[in-house]
């Protein structure tokens, strides 16, 4: 039975440089991450001489915007800082314990069970 026949002998042979190569692509993309951000004004996509835009600008000079709102929560005992209050905190952490096990229970079936399963079928394929 020939191996090199397969579709999926490179990803097999090469397995380990596959997954330095990962690695190191998640890296390099987790490094750059600092300088991700998000701009939520509109006014970007518009240059400074567009008329809609301007028209915009004359029109919040004129009625104010403001986008801004405020919420404060006051508790009865003036201790907002006990277990009722902070309880849901602790689901949130226990759902993101979780989420990290399942990842890491996925990448490994990926990395460790796949292969020979694909071997295994390309086995009774041929």
């Amino acid at each position: 039975m020939e191996h090199k026949n397969n579709i999926f002998y490179p990803v097999i042979r090469f397995r380990w440089l596959i997954i330095a190569a990962s690695i190191l692509f998640t890296v390099m993309m987790a490094a750059g991450i600092k300088n991700l951000e998000f701009n939520l004004d509109s006014r970007v996509f518009f240059s400074k001489q567009n008329p809609q835009l301007e028209a915009l600008e004359e029109l919040e000079n004129t009625f104010i915007k403001n986008e801004n709102i405020y919420i404060a929560i006051k508790n009865k005992n003036s201790d907002i800082f006990n277990r009722k209050t902070l309880s849901g905190f602790y689901v949130n952490f226990s759902m993101g314990v979780l989420t990290v096990i399942a990842i890491v229970f996925a990448l490994l079936t990926d990395f460790l069970f796949l292969p020979p399963l694909l071997i295994a079928a390309d086995k009774e394929k041929q």
